[in-house]
């Protein structure tokens, strides 16, 4: 009741229950498994869009279990449900904030990069991904992208790396490299380190392609 603002004798008169308190895009995926668990499937964390007795819509992630007699006959449904609509706010910001990074660094031309120390997993934007001339997505490791470089530039970035993983040492770097198609450029490399309990976590930064700037100078 507090969740959907409809009190038990609201929804006991509701000739059409799915049609007043689940939103339109979302009805077919709601009477779908509702069937499903009537047929005795266990449904675990749907999460479709309700819409509450004052008109606004919010999201519910609800696990389904079916309840049979001695005899295998169906009973029902058991339900519960959990209110998730910060949770999907939160992505959908999330999700916009991503957008938005990937367009600018596209326009701009500067690429990101993650590299997770308890993993070791590395992480290209799609920019960083173009600069190099592969197709995304693409999650190299630690080794391949260091081999990029040019051969006498793989020593430098492996010691800024090395440094900032034993002492949070960030570095800003112009070095050459060969991309993925053979080409020669030249790209400006900076990388930070974020800290936990004095022990980097993390590697991040930002990848630029400095070619023409360099062929200027």
């Amino acid at each position: 009741e507090r969740i959907t603002g409809h009190s038990a004798a609201d929804v006991g008169a509701m000739p059409d229950f799915i049609g007043t308190m689940i939103a339109a895009e979302d009805r077919a995926l709601f009477a779908a498994t509702f069937q499903d668990a009537l047929r005795g499937s266990k449904g675990e964390n749907v999460e479709f869009r309700c819409v509450h007795k004052n008109g606004t819509t919010f999201w519910l992630a609800a696990s389904w279990q079916p309840i049979f007699d001695t005899n295998g006959n169906s009973l029902g449904v058991r339900s519960s449900g959990r209110d998730i609509t910060r949770r999907k706010q939160a992505e959908a910001a999330l999700a916009r904030t991503s957008e938005v990074l990937e367009r600018t660094g596209e326009m701009a031309k500067i690429g990101g990069w993650e590299l997770d120390l308890r993993t070791m997993q590395l992480y290209w934007s799609l920019e960083t991904c173009r600069i190099h001339e592969v197709d995304p997505p693409v999650a190299p490791t630690l080794e391949e992208g260091i081999d990029f470089y040019a051969p006498e530039a793989r020593a430098i970035m492996l010691a800024a790396v090395q440094a900032g993983i034993d002492r949070g040492t960030p570095w800003d770097l112009e070095l050459p490299l060969n991309t993925a198609k053979g080409r020669a450029i030249w790209v400006r490399a900076q990388g930070s380190a974020v800290m936990e309990d004095g022990k980097a976590v993390r590697l991040l930064g930002a990848f630029q392609d400095i070619t023409e700037r360099r062929q200027a100078r």
